[in-house]
């Protein structure tokens, strides 16, 4: 059976994403409030329907990444370490090692990133890198 939340990072992860650029365009899943609801939900959309709900200034709708989506911004060699991602109990974390199986990175205590699933794990670590400028979510020759 499909369980969302093992596909896209809790809505707190998906607001910090958003407010440090990560693209919010085109189809796919988003959490979604409506003016007549206080809670919010989350639903696939299509990039025809996300037009039709940004046009519309009462709805808020930010993305909702998935692991897949995630991983094309996660950096697959940083620093001669390569991107890992392990389930260890009920938690998972989100690391980089080096090509022979250690962990290393500058400041390894804040690098290394756990979360209860792994999209809100991959979300954590993307927040990281951004916030400390290893990466950034404009595609070149985007200005």
């Amino acid at each position: 059976m499909f369980k969302l939340e093992k596909e896209v990072p809790k809505l707190k992860y998906c607001q910090e994403l958003k407010e440090l650029g990560y693209p919010q365009e085109g189809g796919g899943f988003y959490w979604i409030k409506f003016p007549h609801r206080e809670d919010w939900i989350t639903d696939y959309i299509s990039q025809e329907v996300y037009k039709n709900y940004k046009n519309y200034g009462n709805i808020k709708i930010i993305k909702a990444p998935t692991c897949r989506e995630m991983e094309e911004w996660l950096v697959q060699d940083f620093y001669g370490c390569f991107f890992h991602t392990a389930k260890w109990k009920d938690t998972w974390f989100v690391y980089y090692m080096d090509k022979r199986g250690d962990l290393w990175f500058p400041n390894l205590s804040k690098a290394e990133v756990e979360g209860k699933n792994e999209p809100d794990a991959r979300a954590k670590m993307l927040i990281w890198l951004v916030k400390n400028k290893h990466i950034s979510f404009k595609k070149e020759g985007n200005a």
